[in-house]
């Protein structure tokens, strides 16, 4: 009787199988490595996120505590003030084209060239946008510029401002919605205006 004959690839079977299994332990083992890699990573970012969160936290506190300060300030010496009769006091409302439920009034010293404003319900906006006051004074061409309002989430502020020049008259003051960080002068949207009697 013939024996079959032996196919000597036969013989190198057990060693691709070896050679196959090794390849995919090493692909296994790379792919381990990267996972754990990348949820490193993700710890790591988890982590500075965190922190970042925190100094933002801590960073809004202090300015709050900073704002309820000069509120606070401006309130005692307007009560120590002799003469009240000075102070102006506004109630900013929406242009007539615009409807809003804010409710924000407006007092001016001319005496210490300040003023207080606080307000409620103002409507939240975008991250790209601020509120910005401004105080009408027909000396200047543009009204003058008093600052940015950052909004609590309730829409409730209380804000001590301080205009970047000398008003002489007071004529009006009004809020615009402009562009993050603020403009020198107006070019957004007035949405809250109060003129002074």
């Amino acid at each position: 009787m013939k024996q079959p004959a032996f196919n000597p690839l036969f013989r190198f079977a057990p060693w691709a199988v070896v050679a196959v299994m090794v390849i995919a332990a090493l692909w296994v083992t790379r792919q381990n490595v990267s996972l754990q890699q990348e949820n490193s990573r993700l710890r790591t970012e988890r982590t500075l996120a965190e922190v970042a969160g925190h100094l933002a936290q801590n960073q809004l506190k202090e300015r709050s505590l900073l704002a309820e300060g000069m509120i606070k300030s401006l309130g005692r010496e307007l009560i120590r003030s002799k003469n009240l009769a000075r102070l102006r006091v506004t109630a900013l409302l929406p242009p007539a084209d615009r409807t809003t439920e804010a409710q924000v009034i407006a007092v001016w010293d001319p005496e210490q060239q300040a003023g207080l404003l606080t307000m409620e319900k103002l409507p939240a906006i975008a991250a790209t946008q601020d509120y910005q006051i401004w105080v009408v004074d027909p000396a200047y061409p543009n009204p003058v510029n008093g600052g940015i309002l950052h909004v609590a989430t309730d829409g409730r502020i209380g804000l001590a401002f301080k205009p970047d020049q000398p008003v002489t008259q007071a004529a009006a003051s009004a809020i615009s919605l402009e562009q993050k960080g603020g403009v020198p002068k107006p070019a957004g949207t007035i949405v809250l205006l109060g003129k002074r009697g």
